[in-house]
């Protein structure tokens, strides 16, 4: 019996050793899903199917696609909305880019489609987000997209997700098909999402 007692004790001690060795997870899956739901959607979200008719650039709910972005000649209307902010960033950066501050639309573009889709379900007072374009150029620094962030806060459990875009851009003025394409890219798109104190 108090072989038995001592065996128990021993089993006890060494469980309790072992499970206060063992690291917490500190990422809140709210947090998580929230963060990978929000780069899915940028990801999958086609232009085409933000319009009533993408050919004459019928976008309502969006007037920056409307009014700056959709009318750019040779712009790729069946990219994503991150595919987009690669091609108006490469358009920016790398030329040709008609008209001035493309990547600027493109930027107020995503702050529209994220406005539309998320705002009214995302809690700014318990969560950060900061969405940025990252070039493998080393003198490009990288580019805050979108943040809905203050620079004095605190940040808990910060969460960063990653996603690699690249593509193309057609100039149909361009009779010769090696100098009609133009490959842009690859671009890293970082989203950070982080739990503000309470």
């Amino acid at each position: 019996m108090l072989d038995a007692g001592i065996a128990i004790l021993i089993l006890l001690v060494g469980y309790m050793l072992i499970s206060s060795f063992t690291p917490q997870s500190t990422t809140d899956v709210f947090q998580e899903t929230l963060a990978n739901d929000l780069i899915e959607l940028l990801a999958t979200t086609k232009i085409q199917d933000l319009c009533t008719n993408i050919e004459i650039c019928d976008c309502p709910d969006y007037p920056e696609l409307e009014t700056n972005i959709c009318p750019i000649q040779g712009l790729n209307k069946n990219n994503s909305v991150l595919e987009m902010v690669g091609e108006m960033y490469n358009r920016e950066f790398y030329g040709p880019a008609t008209p001035d501050y493309e990547y600027d639309f493109a930027r107020n573009f995503v702050l529209d489609v994220i406005g539309n889709t998320v705002d009214p379900l995302f809690r700014t007072d318990l969560y950060g987000v900061k969405i940025e374009l990252i070039d493998s150029s080393p003198i490009n620094p990288p580019i805050y997209i979108t943040t809905y962030a203050d620079d004095n806060q605190k940040i808990i459990n910060k969460l960063a997700i990653k996603r690699v875009i690249f593509g193309y851009i057609e100039d149909p003025s361009d009779s010769n098909i090696n100098t009609a394409v133009q490959f842009w890219g690859p671009y890293t798109i970082q989203l950070e999402i982080w739990q503000r104190p309470t």
